[in-house]
C-alpha cells in the first residue's frame, strides 16, 4: 500500500502538482479554509517526501503559512473562528504544520507558534473562538510530558511544562 501512496506522489510531482501547491501558498489568495485544505495534502504525506521535494517546497510553505497566519488582523480571525464549519480549520493547520515541521531538521519552533495562536484565539471577544482555543488546550495537555527535559515518543515531539512557560 505504501508503494503505491509514493508512485502516486512522484506522479502527482511529475506532472507539476507541488509546483502549483508551492505557487498557490506562496503568490495565491489565501483563506484559512484553501490553507487548510492545501496544508493537509502536504501533511498526510509528509513522512514520504524526498529531502529535495523538502528543501525546494515544504520550507517555503510552512513559511509562508506561517506568515499568513500571523497576518491575521482580529477581527478576520474572529470571523475566522467563529464560524462552526470553520471550527476545525485552525486544527486542522496547526496539525499539517506539525507533521511537515517534522520532517525538516531543526524546525522546532511550530509549538511555540501554535501557543501563540492559541493565546490570540483566547483573547478573541467571541464565545467561539474561545472555546476553539480550549479545544487546542485540550490537544496539547494530554500529549504534555511532566519531564524536565524536552523528549520524543516515537515520531511526535512533546511539549514540557517549562516551554509551555517559557511561551
Amino acid at each position: 500500500m505504501k508503494g503505491r501512496l509514493v508512485d502516486l506522489i512522484n506522479l502527482f510531482g511529475r506532472l507539476g502538482g507541488f509546483d502549483f501547491l508551492k505557487k498557490r501558498i506562496c503568490e495565491g489568495e489565501l483563506t484559512v479554509n484553501i490553507l487548510s485544505f492545501l496544508l493537509r495534502l502536504f501533511g498526510l504525506c509528509s513522512s514520504f517526501l524526498t529531502e529535495k521535494v523538502r528543501n525546494d517546497y515544504i520550507i517555503a510553505i510552512v513559511d509562508k503559512s506561517i506568515e499568513f497566519i500571523n497576518s491575521l488582523n482580529d477581527d478576520l480571525l474572529k470571523k475566522e473562528a467563529t464560524t462552526d464549519s470553520r471550527s476545525e480549520t485552525f486544527s486542522s493547520i496547526m496539525k499539517s504544520l506539525r507533521h511537515l515541521c517534522s520532517v525538516i531538521p531543526g524546525r522546532d519552533d511550530i509549538e511555540t507558534f501554535r501557543l501563540k495562536m492559541i493565546l490570540r484565539l483566547l483573547q478573541i471577544p467571541s464565545f467561539s473562538g474561545k472555546m476553539n482555543a480550549l479545544n487546542e488546550i485540550n490537544k496539547i495537555v494530554p500529549s504534555m510530558s511532566y519531564h524536565p527535559h524536552f523528549r520524543t515518543i516515537g515520531d511526535e515531539e512533546q511539549l514540557t511544562t517549562e516551554r509551555i512557560a517559557v511561551s
